[in-house]
């Protein structure tokens, strides 16, 4: 799949418990959340700084979504 809005590489990709949601994280400081059903862009969850998407996790129930990035931070977002 190709991932239209991501300005650099995209590092860490993670399905959401249900399936119907893609989170994508990538070097411009971005998590983007992507419908699965619609093949289109969801939501874009923007960090600080360098602060990349290097990793990208849900939680067991979908409604909250991490990234952690190079600078040992972790971000949580409400994405249910």
């Amino acid at each position: 799949m190709f991932f239209p809005g991501h300005a650099d590489q995209v590092n860490s990709v993670a399905f959401s418990p249900d399936g119907k949601i893609l989170a994508t994280g990538g070097d411009e400081a971005a998590v983007r959340l992507w419908s699965m059903k619609a093949g289109r862009p969801l939501a874009i969850f923007a960090g600080r700084g360098d602060d990349a998407g290097r990793s990208v996790a849900f939680s067991p129930d979908g409604k909250t979504m991490a990234a952690a990035s190079d600078e040992r931070t972790v971000r949580v977002w409400d994405v249910g």
